[in-house]
């Protein structure tokens, strides 16, 4: 297809198979959309690192939205990094990984030393392996699962105790 440029009233279009720029940033920029009126707005930026930035130096307060019913991450690692919560000085923040086991992790190397922390309901569908220590935050105070399933089975044997001697009471009476 032969490239062409057509200016229709306030539209501007542009078509081609490809569209070339040698600038280092594209802008996007309209006025009557902005929360405050000062500073760039670089949509786009061949950054310094020879990669692509997306909303460079935060320009749109608003930040990035991506919408629709799939993205599709032809990735091996999502990092999420804000540097004043950091806790370290690791350089990498690896959130997701698609693993070598062609699994999902979170928390990819412990990159994140303060954990992962899920608040709300969490559904398991499937099993359940656990390297490591399961605290669970029973009446019991802060116990491994096995010692919080400990005293229940003590409990239900001590109420088993009981049912049998009011049982035993109401065959006598």
């Amino acid at each position: 297809m032969d490239a062409d440029l057509r200016l229709d009233g306030n539209t501007t279009t542009a078509e081609g198979d490809v569209f070339k720029t040698t600038a280092n940033d594209v802008v996007i920029d309209a006025p009557s959309r902005r929360s405050n009126g000062s500073g760039q707005r670089r949509a786009i930026v061949h950054d310094f690192t020879d990669g692509m930035t997306l909303n460079w130096d935060s320009d749109y307060p608003g930040g990035v939205t991506i919408e629709g019913f799939r993205l599709t991450c032809h990735q091996a690692d999502v990092v999420l990094d804000h540097a004043p919560r950091r806790k370290d000085s690791k350089p990498w923040r690896r959130a997701l990984v698609h693993d070598f086991e062609d699994g999902l992790t979170v928390n990819w190397a412990h990159d994140y030393p303060g954990g992962v922390t899920i608040n709300g309901p969490v559904r398991l569908n499937g099993a359940v392996t656990v390297n490591g220590t399961l605290t669970v935050n029973s009446p019991f105070g802060h116990l491994t699962i096995e010692e919080t399933l400990h005293r229940y089975s003590e409990l239900i044997k001590g109420l088993e105790g009981k049912i049998t001697k009011l049982e035993a009471r109401k065959l006598e009476g």
